[in-house]
């Protein structure tokens, strides 16, 4: 009886293992931690890019040790993945995603998928592994800053649970109102007024300068009755900008009769401040992994995202001082009387707070299996974030006298 060497059954087996991966060559392992995003209501078996194409963790060394060779092969159908990785073509669980990553899938016979990573700014989180005939799926990631969460990954074939979908993330709050610096010229002050003309009024102020000032009234002396010109109105304020002062009447004097003095201009309104941002929406609930098709409970959807709140509104502009009305000299057997003062400006309303975000809607439940296990429930819808606050209103001017 002929007995076969112990290291040539050993290389034999070396050689049959890499007669294998040959004819069927993997894919190297991929680095990449962008999500790729399948249904998940698609078994993962229709799709060999569910988590990323990624290969088994174990590769065949290159060392000399035949043991060591051996060893290698036989991890290339049996052992658990790294982080993001697939298992064991055959056995073993698939490793969790990093942050922004599926979970590996699970062996083709035994295994459990592995759970999605994190999800990053602006990037959905990655989604459940899926097992292969045996096992449960993998947990969907949770998102952040109104993220998705990711998709739970589908139980075995035969046997197993799905993995609950991961929660939206909570939408980012808005903005507060910012009152602009000065920009561009200053608004212009009125002209004076001129032999008891009335003064011209300010204008308006651009955003973030106050409204000119209104220009004063003219003087007038003469016979018989007399008025003086009225002061002008200050402008408006710009965005969160103070109105400007109405300016003073001008003074009236007669040698034989009435003199009125002009009245004082009123002052202008404050500008409204500016208004808070929105806030974000909150991230949608990732989808439950169904059960398998014989027995097994179909995963929870993952719960939306509370909406980020609004941002306050930025302070209103406070109103203009109105200008004091002109002094009215009496002669002869005329009378004199003073102007009418100005009234102070309004000030400007705050700024509008921002509306908040809608809230997330949740995850549908999987499937259950066909002879035992329930339906997943589906994910809460995530509540809409409150409205910011309107801003303070800016102070009314003083009246003149």
């Amino acid at each position: 009886m002929n007995v076969i060497p112990r290291s040539a059954l050993l290389a034999g087996v070396a050689c049959a293992g890499a007669g294998l991966l040959a004819a069927s060559p993997v894919a190297a392992a991929d680095t990449d931690s962008t999500v790729q995003q399948q249904n998940s209501s698609t078994p993962w078996w229709l799709y060999a890019t569910e988590s990323g194409d990624r290969a088994p963790s174990a590769f065949i060394g290159s060392g000399a040790d035949l043991n060591d060779v051996v060893a290698d092969v036989i991890a290339v159908f049996v052992s658990d993945g790294g982080p993001g990785q697939n298992a064991g073509l055959l056995i073993g669980n698939g490793g969790d995603g990093l942050p922004g990553q599926n979970g590996g899938r699970g062996g083709l016979l035994f295994g459990n998928g592995g759970n999605g990573g994190e999800g990053l700014p602006g990037q959905a989180a990655g989604n459940g592994g899926s097992a292969g005939l045996v096992g449960n799926g993998g947990n969907g990631g949770n998102g952040i800053y109104g993220g998705a969460g990711g998709n739970g990954g589908h139980g075995g074939l035969l046997s197993g649970n799905g993995g609950h979908g991961g929660n939206g993330g909570n939408g980012v709050e808005g903005n507060p109102g910012v009152n602009p610096s000065p920009t561009g010229p200053p608004a212009t002050n009125g002209e004076p007024g001129a032999n008891g003309s009335a003064g011209g009024n300010g204008g308006a102020g651009g955003p973030g300068h106050n409204g000119g000032n209104g220009g004063r009234g003219g003087d007038l002396s003469g016979d018989g009755s007399v008025t003086a010109g009225s002061g002008g109105s200050g402008g408006p304020g710009g965005t969160g900008a103070d109105g400007g002062n109405g300016a003073d009447g001008g003074n009236a004097s007669s040698t034989d009769g009435d003199a009125q003095g002009g009245s004082g201009g009123n002052g202008g309104e404050g500008g409204a401040g500016a208004g808070g941002g929105d806030g974000l929406a909150g991230g949608n609930g990732g989808r439950g992994g169904s059960g398998g098709l014989f027995s097994g409970n179909g995963g929870n959807g993952g719960s939306g995202g509370t909406g980020g709140q609004g941002g306050q509104g930025a302070g209103g502009g406070n109103g203009g001082s109105g200008g004091n009305g002109g002094y009215g000299s009496p002669g002869g057997e005329g009378s004199g009387s003073n102007g009418e003062p100005g009234s102070g400006g309004t000030g400007g309303p705050g700024g509008g707070g921002g509306d908040g975000g809608l809230g997330g809607t949740g995850g549908a439940g999987g499937r259950g299996g066909l002879a035992s296990g329930s339906a997943g429930q589906a994910g809460e819808n995530g509540s809409d974030g409150e409205n910011g606050q309107d801003g303070p209103s800016g102070g009314d001017g003083y009246s003149g006298s």
